[in-house]
């Protein structure tokens, strides 16, 4: 536990000194701490056991061992494409033979996901809120990134989609948008991003506007934040009257209903943060209300496949766009080095109070009460392996 905080820590103090000097136009050491940020839990992944995580120790080495086996490319791809994407097949594959290693595989896979994740915090805010992002990355996602890979690779590819369709570029958003599809299916997901955007678009938050908006946009308004509440108490239910009329067969919906149905602590302490950024936004640029809704739409996902015991850690990767909602809560961009110093310190105290935190929630869940399993920050938000 105290090397993952002390890991997280490290790399977030590196990409926010490396933030700051970029705009003090110290490019090249900036460049350099930025890359140490990405490279420090990179080698930490790669040096962990495979044993960790029941996805790791099960299809990972399996396709370690099949491309270590494999004759030539298209062999492999022949051999394991009906089972997975081929963008993951072909990382698996280079990295495999060109290193022979599994630690290799790990640390790649790790690379890969970090580059994305700082790079979509970066399109997004210029550097503003990058390590406070990267941090809330590793918190939220370092060891399922590891189990969970091809998903985790694919929702960090979707984030870079949604930095790009932020800046209004569509064409680069639906290039990620069929990349990350190449890593995983459930990439799919990122072509709601574009309603929303349209929804951003016609929505303000004001107050003044807020009492006179039009009777359709807070009907829009109301149905995103009533959504998730909604489905959390009807999905079980509508379920199991779809198996009645044969719409659904009997496996699929045991299979996806089989966790409950109660709206879990983490997702209740989602929505205060989502109402928090859309109060401090209310009067401020489009960002901060795209990354807000963005993350509500996180939140719909995460209820649409979190009610199984199967796939409650595949719902958590349609929480990603949290990552970019700390952006619109970053200072604004100046010049002066002594304002720079200044942010650095508070970034440096924001970084060290969410480790404190984490640190606190995992002693009196763990240590004090014993307890491994019922706290969804346990493995959502510290990290932890049990």
């Amino acid at each position: 536990m105290i090397l993952y905080l002390s890991t997280f820590a490290l790399a977030a103090i590196c990409a926010s000194i490396a933030t700051a000097l970029q705009r003090c136009e110290q490019r090249a050491w900036g460049f350099v701490l930025l890359g140490c940020a990405i490279l420090i839990p990179s080698l930490v992944a790669g040096l962990r056991s495979t044993s960790v995580g029941t996805d790791t120790s099960g299809y990972v080495i399996e396709l370690y061992d099949a491309a270590g086996s494999a004759s030539s490319l298209p062999a492999f791809f022949a051999d394991q494409l009906a089972r997975f994407e081929p963008l993951f097949l072909l990382l698996v594959y280079c990295s495999v033979n060109l290193f022979g290693s599994i630690e290799a595989l790990l640390f790649f896979i790790e690379l890969f996901n970090c580059i994305v994740v700082v790079a979509a915090l970066y399109i997004t805010g210029k550097g503003r809120g990058l390590s406070l992002g990267y941090l809330l990355y590793l918190l939220l996602h370092f060891n399922e990134s590891l189990n969970v890979a091809r998903q985790s690779l694919a929702m960090g590819i979707l984030l870079l989609a949604l930095a790009f369709l932020y800046q209004r570029r569509f064409v680069r958003y639906a290039v990620c948008l069929l990349c990350g599809i190449g890593f995983h299916l459930s990439a799919v997901i990122g072509l709601m991003y574009l309603p929303i955007f349209h929804l951003i678009d016609m929505l303000t938050f004001d107050r003044k506007h807020i009492v006179n908006m039009k009777p359709a946009r807070a009907l829009a308004l109301t149905g995103m934040v009533a959504l998730p509440i909604v489905f959390s108490m009807s999905f079980a239910s509508v379920m199991s009257f779809a198996e009645a009329l044969g719409i659904v067969p009997d496996r699929f919906t045991i299979y996806l209903t089989s966790g409950g149905t109660a709206l879990p602590q983490s997702l209740i302490v989602a929505y205060l943060a989502v109402l928090g950024i859309l109060w401090i936004e209310r009067d401020l640029v489009i960002e901060g209300r795209f990354t807000a809704l963005s993350f509500l739409y996180g939140i719909v996902m995460y209820l649409l496949v979190s009610y199984s015991e199967h796939l409650w850690r595949f719902g958590t990767y349609f929480m990603y766009p949290l990552i970019l909602g700390v952006v619109g809560l970053a200072p604004a961009e100046r010049s002066r080095a002594g304002y720079l110093l200044r942010v650095v310190d508070r970034e440096f105290v924001a970084i060290a109070a969410l480790i404190l935190i984490a640190f606190a929630l995992w002693y009196v869940q763990i240590v004090v009460w014993g307890n491994h399993d019922t706290l969804p920050y346990v493995s959502d938000i510290l990290g932890v392996w049990q």
